[in-house]
């Protein structure tokens, strides 16, 4: 399920019918992957998720230890327009990252800006330079702090093991984006989604407006 107030009235719903017994559970994107990414690199603490890629950036900038809110002018832009655009690159499966090398192009990196209205106007040299460095340092959870982007992308990224169930019915699948679904793929022998394409409402935020119909595209080649 997409959200974990949805996925607590899922369990409940699964444990009233007895279901639980049968080998059904209830679960959210989020744990499907953390689960993976868990066993790979040990615990992983995401309670200060919002601060992640801003102690990279700055840890980039020669400025570790510093406050954000001492930060002005183009450090200011730089760290929260870097921190905006490696969230949108890993939610999008933007450009070529991989473990041992990450090629983002400028093409790129202004498409998301003009889409999800990014200002480079003060930084855009330094965020250029910033961006492949920050999201190489992702793929290593320092002190085992991630982000709820790193829950799903860290387990794409390196290639984990996803616990794989005979069928997996996936809800509001029309507010999915491209990471989320890259994950859902590999976790089912079978896979039903269901959603409105008519509801998306979380574009803005990164999710793929064409989630359904790519998804439905996808599910038909395989098969």
């Amino acid at each position: 399920s997409f959200a974990t107030k949805i996925t607590d009235v899922l369990k409940a719903k699964v444990a009233e019918a007895g279901l639980d017994k049968l080998g059904v559970e209830a679960r959210g994107i989020h744990s499907l992957g953390l689960q993976a990414a868990t066993k790979r690199f040990g615990r992983l603490d995401a309670r200060h998720a919002k601060w992640v890629v801003p102690d990279i950036c700055l840890s980039l900038m020669g400025k570790a230890g510093a406050r954000i809110k001492d930060l002005k002018g183009p450090d200011l832009d730089t760290v929260w327009a870097v921190d905006s655009l490696v969230s949108l690159i890993k939610q999008t499966m933007t450009g070529s990252v991989s473990p041992s090398a990450v090629s983002i192009s400028n093409e790129d990196v202004d498409a998301l800006c003009s889409r999800y209205d990014i200002d480079l106007d003060n930084c855009r040299s330094r965020v250029l330079d910033l961006l492949p460095q920050a999201l190489m340092r992702c793929m290593t959870p320092e002190g085992g702090r991630i982000t709820f982007d790193d829950m799903i992308w860290l387990p794409l990224i390196h290639d984990l093991p996803i616990t794989k169930v005979d069928l997996q019915v996936v809800d509001e699948s029309q507010d999915l984006n491209r990471m989320q679904q890259e994950l859902i793929y590999r976790a089912g022998n079978r896979i039903v989604f269901v959603g409105d394409r008519h509801q998306a409402i979380y574009g803005f935020a990164g999710a793929d407006a064409e989630s359904m119909d790519r998804m439905r595209r996808t599910l038909g080649e395989d098969g």
